[in-house]
């Protein structure tokens, strides 16, 4: 999916003079100090949005959720035709799941609060 590739970045003469000084105090280059930086960001916005903390009573209650075996749902009797467990293509083609009638999860990794 990634590969290497060549980034360029603009930045005013102030911008480059704090990046510059930065990295000088951290004994890296330029460049590395904003590719580390970068990282950095991004690793924690992506935390931000695909990680979940749960105290350990609704992590038990979300496990007991997604483990209680699914029970036969009649068909519903209007609109198109699918039962409440179905998925819709708008929910898998954004990688949601749903195995409870109640649940619906996104990818994500769970992480219990202390």
């Amino acid at each position: 999916m990634c590969v290497n590739t060549r980034l360029t970045v603009r930045l005013n003469a102030s911008d480059k003079c704090v990046v510059a000084r930065a990295a000088a105090l951290t004994d890296t280059s330029t460049v590395e100090f904003i590719r580390a930086a970068a990282k950095e960001k991004a690793l924690a916005v992506l935390a931000t949005q695909t990680l979940v903390t749960l105290t350990r009573r609704d992590f038990a209650a979300f496990t007991a959720a997604i483990n209680t075996p699914l029970q036969a749902q009649p068909r519903s009797q209007g609109g198109a035709g699918r039962s409440q467990t179905d998925q819709s293509p708008a929910m898998i083609d954004r990688g949601w799941t749903s195995t409870h009638p109640a649940v619906v999860t996104k990818p994500a990794a769970v992480a219990l609060a202390p």
